[in-house]
């Protein structure tokens, strides 16, 4: 039978074999693309039996291999990473985080779009330095630094191709 291999950036795996956990994280974090990985530990309520719980971010698509993954169950992840961190986090048996945690949301473009934001905890680590400097320069600003009332206006008019510039320069 043909197993196919699924194709994404983020995984949700179940390993039902927990003496494999060490093989399969060694397998996902030797990826060059690998971003992020939280894993825990479960007893199923009905039945007893202990799996593992994986969620695991790649920079890039990649394709994995079932093979090498121990027989775990792959799943497509179809929530956010909050969502999918936040199920995996609802166990309290945390076994491993490795990485950072990939941010959702909107770009930040603009020193509006870092202005916008209150929380230092919801700034990407690689604008949190950018972010500051925005903050403590928007609170030291007076209105003086902005608004300049001395500002001298002159218009300057006459035939087209006159040379208007060059005689008011």
């Amino acid at each position: 039978m043909l197993q196919v291999r699924p194709v994404a950036r983020r995984f949700q795996l179940t390993l039902n074999q927990p003496e494999h956990y060490v093989p399969v994280k060694d397998f996902l974090l030797s990826n060059p693309n690998f971003k992020y990985l939280i894993s825990c530990q479960e007893k199923a309520p009905t039945t007893g039996h202990d799996h593992i719980h994986i969620f695991v971010c790649f920079s890039k698509t990649v394709r994995l291999n079932p093979s090498l993954l121990h027989g775990a169950h792959i799943e497509l992840c179809r929530g956010s990473n909050k969502q999918n961190v936040a199920y995996i986090r609802k166990h309290n048996e945390i076994l491993d985080e490795i990485g950072e945690c990939p941010v959702e949301g909107r770009p930040i473009k603009t020193v509006k779009d870092l202005l916008e934001i209150d929380d230092p905890e919801t700034v990407p680590a690689y604008y949190l330095k950018s972010w500051r400097e925005v903050k403590t320069m928007f609170c030291s600003m007076t209105i003086d630094d902005v608004y300049k009332p001395n500002v001298e206006i002159y218009f300057i008019w006459g035939k087209k191709w006159s040379r208007k510039i060059e005689e008011s320069l």
